[in-house]
């Protein structure tokens, strides 16, 4: 991911093509860098000052993550100088964080840590060592695990599916009130005309509730303390009537 500007632009519809606004996408290696879909649908993510540089996001400091590799399925990379704490966080490439390693303080030089197993599959590893934060794509083959940014360990009976899986560069994951969350590959971070299409939940489908909701509470279980957080929160009840009582307001015509 050296030196990659993140530029990604699209639209979100659902499957007859009626736009959806107001669903959140975010990509599954750095939920941080989001946007939300407008009203025609559109959205755009990362700008010229948006970018990972060599794994590591920009206005991050600390010591530089060097040497990284997997041997033996042992994670081992080394640092220039010492470091406060760290911490290796492992995502599956839908987002859903799977794995946490805790590193403590620690010494310049090399260092090596045990990872878990995992399934066969893609993965995202976070090392973040005091703020800075290096980014690595993990493959696992049920073999071994290797890592994408350095080409240490890989066999050569492995180095076909290795291959294979990175021309995924990370995956955009869409959720939207009243519809099943989209995983959305992307090969490249600068891609513009992303067609994403959801699927609407039926009714039927939804979970029973048996008392009203918490107007001061978010439908991420995040508590409203600040007005910020009760603009956002009015904004998701109005989707939700929207979703299921009053229907959304068609967009403009083209002509």
């Amino acid at each position: 991911m050296a030196g990659s500007e993140i530029s990604l632009s699209g639209t979100v519809k659902d499957a007859k093509g009626f736009v959806i606004s107001g669903a959140l996408l975010s990509l599954a290696s750095n939920a941080s860098i989001k946007d939300t879909s407008g009203t025609g649908g559109e959205f755009a993510i990362g700008n010229s000052k948006t970018a990972i540089d060599k794994g590591e996001a920009y206005g991050n400091s600390g010591p530089n993550t060097n040497n990284i590799c997997i041997k033996e399925n042992q994670l081992r990379f080394s640092i220039a100088s010492s470091a406060m704490n760290g911490e290796v966080s492992i995502f599956s490439s839908a987002g859903q964080r799977i794995a946490a390693l805790t590193l403590g303080k620690m010494k310049s030089g090399v260092h090596k840590f045990a990872l878990p197993q995992f399934t066969v599959g893609f993965f995202i590893m976070h090392i973040t060592i005091d703020k800075a934060v290096t980014i690595c794509k993990l493959v696992t083959t049920g073999s071994g695990i290797f890592a994408s940014n350095n080409g240490s360990g890989i066999t050569s009976g492995s180095r076909g599916f290795f291959k294979a899986s990175a021309g995924s560069v990370d995956t955009l994951v869409v959720t939207r009130n009243a519809y099943t969350t989209v995983k959305k590959t992307v090969t490249s971070y600068k891609q513009t005309d992303i067609a994403i299409v959801m699927t609407a939940i039926p009714v039927k489908d939804l979970p029973s509730i048996t008392e009203m909701p918490d107007p001061l509470t978010m439908l991420d279980g995040t508590k409203v303390t600040t007005q910020e957080q009760w603009k956002a929160r009015r904004r998701e009840m109005i989707q939700i009537l929207e979703d299921y009582e009053y229907g959304h307001m068609p967009p403009p015509p083209e002509t």
